[in-house]
């Protein structure tokens, strides 16, 4: 059972005022800042949209068997099976095998905090915080540091004395290429080594007297079933070669990123063998993709902008906490609105710049719902008008 550690915290009305205020100025930027990433989205969207088009027309399909100079700087399309005969080692823990990468992964066992807090608000706008912090003990790759606990007492953790690292072997061919180091990684798939005790052998002495093989892992402790804080678990994998596709420019005997007159630069390397097509297929989803995130991204932006604006009114609405909640509802509505309606104003602005056609259609649906928006408070104003006669 994991144990844990409460906290109470109160902050006053005049507090969260003063901290609202400041709210104004965070929101402020984050509203402004949307608009240039909304905006730079939508051309970075067109750029590899375009790359793609023109990579699509342009690319060449050969096959790897040999180089033909006369396609020097041109973007090919090439796939078969890379070939990697180099012996890897790790020159620390003595493990070998042949492949493209050897990664080593090393895990410690280790405290571990999770933090969380509920806040109540109180008549007068004040707010009461209750936070909890659990503590549990298990395996991660990356250290947490116990300095930064709340409660460190008791929640030591010792410095990680063995880090993960990967080992690429230096020369990859594909048929007569040569693959770039970098681009090795993405021609296979990774799969465990397995261990045992002449694993633990070639271990430096150090580590030797008190490892264990254990399953598919290397354990470096007194008990596998009953691990400590300080303990560690040693893995590795290597990646094997596997049927694969590259498309990119032809440098030489290797490849490299082919520069488009729109901007980007090509350089896909896929396992499996698949069309040029295909790729440039895949890569235009990838695109698409990504494109609505980072819209996704920009709105929520904008609207926690808009919310923090609308802070101190709430705050204030909090002195009877029913009238800010009613508040906070409103200001929530009112942020989503006009973070729709400015999000696609600033793409349709954006379209308009790149892509006039689609832009003018967009910015219609953004005009109608600054229209509809118009029209919302034009109602509500009516309908107060009688309420106060």
């Amino acid at each position: 059972m994991p144990d844990q550690f409460t906290e109470v915290t109160t902050q006053s009305w005049f507090s969260r005022l003063g901290d609202s205020l400041k709210a104004v100025v965070a929101g402020t930027v984050m509203f402004i800042l949307a608009f240039p990433l909304l905006f730079w989205n939508e051309g970075r969207a067109v750029r590899t949209a375009k790359s793609n088009k023109e990579g699509a027309k342009a690319v060449v399909s050969l096959p790897a068997d040999k180089v033909n100079p006369a396609y020097e700087g041109r973007l090919i399309h090439v796939t078969g099976t890379p070939v990697a005969d180099e012996t890897l080692t790790d020159d620390q823990l003595g493990v070998t095998t042949k492949g493209m990468v050897l990664a080593r992964t090393v895990e410690m066992y280790q405290w571990q905090e999770n933090k969380s807090s509920e806040t109540k608000k109180k008549l007068g706008g004040g707010t009461e915080t209750v936070t909890t912090y659990k503590y549990e003990a298990g395996w991660s790759e990356a250290p947490r540091d116990s300095a930064f606990f709340k409660e460190k007492t008791g929640h030591e953790n010792p410095p990680k004395s063995w880090d993960s690292k990967k080992f690429t072997a230096k020369v990859v061919t594909l048929g007569a290429f040569t693959v770039p180091p970098a681009l090795a990684p993405r021609l296979g798939s990774a799969e465990p080594i397995a261990v045992d005790d002449k694993t633990v052998a070639a271990f430096p002495a150090d580590l030797r007297g008190r490892a264990h093989a254990s399953g598919a892992t290397i354990f470096i402790g007194d008990d596998p079933q009953k691990p400590r804080v300080g303990d560690l678990r040693i893995g590795f994998t290597v990646t094997k070669p596997e049927p694969s596709t590259v498309v990119a420019m032809q440098s030489g005997s290797s490849f490299a990123g082919y520069q488009t007159r729109a901007g980007d630069k090509i350089f896909m390397a896929e396992t499996g063998t698949k069309s040029a097509a295909e790729m440039f297929t895949e890569a235009e989803a990838t695109n698409s993709a990504f494109t609505w995130f980072l819209r996704a991204l920009g709105f929520v932006v904008m609207f926690v902008g808009v919310l923090l604006v609308f802070r101190p009114l709430v705050t204030i609405g909090d002195v009877v906490p029913i009238i800010g909640t009613i508040l906070g509802f409103g200001a929530g509505i009112i942020a989503f609105i006009v973070s729709i309606v400015f999000s696609s104003l600033t793409i349709a602005i954006a379209w308009i710049f790149f892509r006039p056609l689609v832009g003018i259609l967009m910015l219609l649906v953004a005009g109608g719902g600054i229209f509809a928006l118009a029209q919302l408070k034009k109602r509500r104003a009516a309908t107060a008008v009688p309420a106060a006669m």
